[in-house]
């Protein structure tokens, strides 16, 4: 049986409306602070994305590529990724990362001097990963693993997510 089109839109603690019902103020009051509510939430669940710095943004968009890095380099190991998926993966990462770097510094909501340092350092470090991961087993991939975890940590957490 197909639900009324009044059925499908119901909200929760909506009393069964009818046509009467459509043309008064109650309703109409009912129907504005629900969706009122449902649009504070929907603020407030995505507020610090409003209020995020520059440089958070990159530096959860590095973190998190970093994750994903590793996380690809794990699974071509693991049997779960070919190769030839894993290389045209880490072309898309290296165009994503390429020049962070240098964007990080001149951007509004930077860290101290020593943190940016830290963050630059585990980048180059990263990127050596990122430029020649070691997709077969005549490398240390495990030690890339590491390095590109310890990067997407500090990344991330510098970003404050």
């Amino acid at each position: 049986m197909e639900k009324s089109y009044q059925e499908a839109i119901k909200l929760p603690g909506d009393k069964k409306m009818n046509s009467k019902d459509c043309g008064t103020s109650s309703f109409l009051k009912a129907r504005a602070l629900s969706v009122s509510f449902l649009l504070c939430l929907l603020l407030i669940a995505s507020g610090c994305q409003f209020t995020q710095s520059a440089f958070a943004k990159t530096a959860g968009n590095v973190g998190a590529t970093f994750s994903v890095a590793a996380t690809t380099i794990q699974y071509v190991h693991q049997g779960k990724l070919s190769v030839a998926y894993a290389h045209s993966s880490f072309e898309n990462y290296q165009r994503q990362l390429q020049g962070a770097d240098s964007q990080m510094p001149n951007e509004a909501g930077v860290p101290d001097k020593q943190t940016l340092t830290h963050l630059l350092d585990l980048y180059r470090t990263a990127m050596q990963a990122i430029n020649n991961p070691c997709l077969n087993s005549t490398c240390d991939w495990r030690s890339q693993v590491a390095q590109l975890s310890q990067a997407s940590k500090a990344f991330v957490e510098a970003s404050g997510s």
